[in-house]
Protein backbone atom coordinates (compact mmCIF):
# COMPACT_ATOMS: atom_id res chain seq x y z
CA UNK A 1 0.00 0.00 0.00
CA UNK A 2 1.06 3.50 -0.71
CA UNK A 3 2.55 5.63 1.83
CA UNK A 4 0.46 8.87 0.56
CA UNK A 5 -2.70 7.19 1.37
CA UNK A 6 -1.47 4.63 5.18
CA UNK A 7 -0.51 7.96 6.64
CA UNK A 8 -3.95 9.66 6.55
CA UNK A 9 -5.63 6.39 6.55
CA UNK A 10 -4.06 5.88 9.93
CA UNK A 11 -4.39 9.47 11.15
CA UNK A 12 -8.38 9.13 10.74
CA UNK A 13 -8.45 5.88 12.34
CA UNK A 14 -6.57 7.77 15.76
CA UNK A 15 -9.21 10.88 15.57
CA UNK A 16 -12.11 8.14 15.46
CA UNK A 17 -10.45 6.02 18.19
CA UNK A 18 -9.72 9.23 20.08
CA UNK A 19 -13.68 10.64 19.70
CA UNK A 20 -15.14 7.87 20.85
CA UNK A 21 -12.89 7.47 23.62
CA UNK A 22 -13.49 11.31 24.49
CA UNK A 23 -17.42 10.71 23.93
CA UNK A 24 -17.32 7.56 26.25
CA UNK A 25 -15.47 9.54 28.94
CA UNK A 26 -17.75 13.09 28.90
CA UNK A 27 -20.96 10.82 28.83
CA UNK A 28 -19.88 8.11 31.92
CA UNK A 29 -17.55 9.36 34.85
CA UNK A 30 -17.15 5.92 36.62
CA UNK A 31 -15.76 8.09 39.65
CA UNK A 32 -19.46 10.51 39.76
CA UNK A 33 -22.36 10.24 39.52
CA UNK A 34 -23.66 13.48 38.11
CA UNK A 35 -27.29 13.10 39.17
CA UNK A 36 -26.22 12.44 42.84
CA UNK A 37 -24.48 16.07 43.32
CA UNK A 38 -25.92 18.50 45.67
CA UNK A 39 -24.62 21.75 44.93
CA UNK A 40 -26.32 24.86 44.62
CA UNK A 41 -27.83 26.06 41.26
CA UNK A 42 -28.24 29.83 42.07
CA UNK A 43 -28.03 31.85 45.58
CA UNK A 44 -29.02 34.51 47.04
CA UNK A 45 -27.18 37.38 49.78
CA UNK A 46 -29.03 39.48 52.57
CA UNK A 47 -32.51 38.77 50.16
CA UNK A 48 -36.01 39.59 51.45
CA UNK A 49 -39.22 37.57 50.02
CA UNK A 50 -42.52 38.78 49.95
CA UNK A 51 -45.69 35.81 49.55
CA UNK A 52 -49.01 37.14 48.80
CA UNK A 53 -52.14 36.35 49.70
CA UNK A 54 -55.27 35.27 47.03
CA UNK A 55 -56.15 38.97 47.38
CA UNK A 56 -52.51 40.19 46.73
CA UNK A 57 -51.43 41.38 49.86
CA UNK A 58 -48.11 40.41 51.67
CA UNK A 59 -49.07 37.56 53.80
CA UNK A 60 -45.51 36.48 54.82
CA UNK A 61 -42.30 37.81 54.34
CA UNK A 62 -38.82 35.95 54.42
CA UNK A 63 -35.51 37.22 54.88
CA UNK A 64 -31.79 36.18 55.40
CA UNK A 65 -28.02 36.91 55.05
CA UNK A 66 -27.87 33.65 52.46
CA UNK A 67 -29.61 31.22 50.53
CA UNK A 68 -28.98 28.50 48.29
CA UNK A 69 -31.68 26.73 45.88
CA UNK A 70 -30.12 23.33 45.19
CA UNK A 71 -31.49 21.81 41.57
CA UNK A 72 -31.33 18.02 42.46
CA UNK A 73 -34.23 18.21 45.08
CA UNK A 74 -35.32 21.44 44.41
CA UNK A 75 -35.02 22.24 48.01
CA UNK A 76 -33.39 25.52 49.62
CA UNK A 77 -31.30 26.21 52.58
CA UNK A 78 -31.01 29.89 54.38
CA UNK A 79 -28.50 31.44 56.87
CA UNK A 80 -30.05 33.82 59.61
CA UNK A 81 -33.78 33.29 58.47
CA UNK A 82 -35.96 35.71 59.61
CA UNK A 83 -39.76 35.30 58.94
CA UNK A 84 -42.24 37.52 59.50
CA UNK A 85 -46.24 36.49 59.33
CA UNK A 86 -48.26 39.77 58.07
CA UNK A 87 -51.74 39.81 58.91
CA UNK A 88 -54.34 42.58 59.67
CA UNK A 89 -56.79 40.56 61.48
CA UNK A 90 -54.47 37.94 63.33
CA UNK A 91 -51.55 38.28 66.03
CA UNK A 92 -48.26 39.26 64.12
CA UNK A 93 -46.05 36.15 64.49
CA UNK A 94 -42.25 36.26 63.61
CA UNK A 95 -39.60 33.19 63.59
CA UNK A 96 -36.03 33.28 63.54
CA UNK A 97 -33.03 30.75 63.70
CA UNK A 98 -29.61 30.13 62.55
CA UNK A 99 -30.30 27.96 60.02
CA UNK A 100 -33.53 27.17 57.95
CA UNK A 101 -34.08 23.97 55.33
CA UNK A 102 -37.04 24.59 52.81
CA UNK A 103 -38.93 21.95 51.34
CA UNK A 104 -39.01 21.38 47.43
CA UNK A 105 -42.77 22.54 47.27
CA UNK A 106 -41.87 25.57 49.68
CA UNK A 107 -44.90 25.01 51.94
CA UNK A 108 -42.91 23.47 55.11
CA UNK A 109 -39.63 25.49 56.57
CA UNK A 110 -37.32 23.81 58.90
CA UNK A 111 -35.87 25.99 61.33
CA UNK A 112 -32.73 24.68 63.57
CA UNK A 113 -30.44 26.61 66.09
CA UNK A 114 -31.38 28.56 68.40
CA UNK A 115 -34.89 29.03 67.25
CA UNK A 116 -37.17 31.75 68.34
CA UNK A 117 -40.52 32.26 67.70
CA UNK A 118 -42.56 35.42 69.09
CA UNK A 119 -46.38 36.36 68.82
CA UNK A 120 -46.91 40.61 69.24
CA UNK A 121 -50.21 41.95 69.42
CA UNK A 122 -51.88 44.88 71.13
CA UNK A 123 -54.61 42.30 72.19
CA UNK A 124 -53.06 39.58 73.70
CA UNK A 125 -50.03 39.79 75.75
CA UNK A 126 -46.69 38.54 73.95
CA UNK A 127 -45.03 35.42 73.92
CA UNK A 128 -42.00 34.10 72.86
CA UNK A 129 -41.61 30.34 72.31
CA UNK A 130 -38.01 28.53 72.28
CA UNK A 131 -36.04 25.58 70.82
CA UNK A 132 -33.67 23.91 69.22
CA UNK A 133 -35.71 22.87 66.17
CA UNK A 134 -39.27 23.42 65.03
CA UNK A 135 -41.08 22.70 61.67
CA UNK A 136 -42.89 26.11 60.37
CA UNK A 137 -45.71 25.60 57.56
CA UNK A 138 -47.12 29.04 57.29
CA UNK A 139 -49.21 29.35 54.57
CA UNK A 140 -51.33 27.07 56.66
CA UNK A 141 -50.47 28.94 60.13
CA UNK A 142 -48.87 26.12 61.79
CA UNK A 143 -45.66 25.12 63.33
CA UNK A 144 -44.64 21.98 65.58
CA UNK A 145 -41.86 20.38 66.97
CA UNK A 146 -40.80 17.11 69.15
CA UNK A 147 -37.85 19.01 70.72
CA UNK A 148 -37.71 20.43 74.63
CA UNK A 149 -39.28 24.12 74.23
CA UNK A 150 -39.38 26.86 76.74
CA UNK A 151 -42.90 29.25 76.23
CA UNK A 152 -42.70 32.59 77.74
CA UNK A 153 -45.35 34.86 77.85
CA UNK A 154 -45.63 38.58 80.86
CA UNK A 155 -47.19 35.67 83.58
CA UNK A 156 -46.11 32.67 82.98
CA UNK A 157 -42.89 30.05 81.89
CA UNK A 158 -43.44 26.74 80.69
CA UNK A 159 -40.83 24.02 79.59
CA UNK A 160 -42.22 21.00 77.56
CA UNK A 161 -41.28 18.25 75.04
CA UNK A 162 -43.38 18.99 71.79
CA UNK A 163 -45.39 21.03 70.43
CA UNK A 164 -48.12 21.71 67.99
CA UNK A 165 -49.30 25.70 67.45
CA UNK A 166 -51.69 26.93 65.42
CA UNK A 167 -51.75 30.60 65.01
CA UNK A 168 -54.74 30.98 63.51
CA UNK A 169 -56.70 29.77 66.40
CA UNK A 170 -54.05 30.74 68.61
CA UNK A 171 -53.98 27.08 69.92
CA UNK A 172 -50.92 25.79 71.60
CA UNK A 173 -50.67 21.96 72.53
CA UNK A 174 -47.61 21.17 74.59
CA UNK A 175 -46.85 17.40 74.04
CA UNK A 176 -45.17 15.83 77.48
CA UNK A 177 -42.87 17.01 80.41
CA UNK A 178 -44.86 20.14 80.81
CA UNK A 179 -43.37 22.13 83.89
CA UNK A 180 -44.94 25.97 84.08
CA UNK A 181 -44.67 28.41 86.61
CA UNK A 182 -47.51 31.38 86.58
CA UNK A 183 -47.28 34.69 87.78
CA UNK A 184 -49.94 37.28 88.36
CA UNK A 185 -49.66 40.49 87.82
Amino acid sequence: MDVRVLIPMLIFALLAVSSGWLLYRSSYDGDIDRGARHTPDFFLENFNLTSMDSEGQPHHILSGTALRHYGDDDSSEIDQPRLKLVGKTRPQWSASAGKAHIAPDGAEIRLEQDVLLQRSSPEQESLKIESSSITLWPDQERAATDQPIKLTSDTRTVTATGLRSNWATGQHTLLSNVRGRYAQN
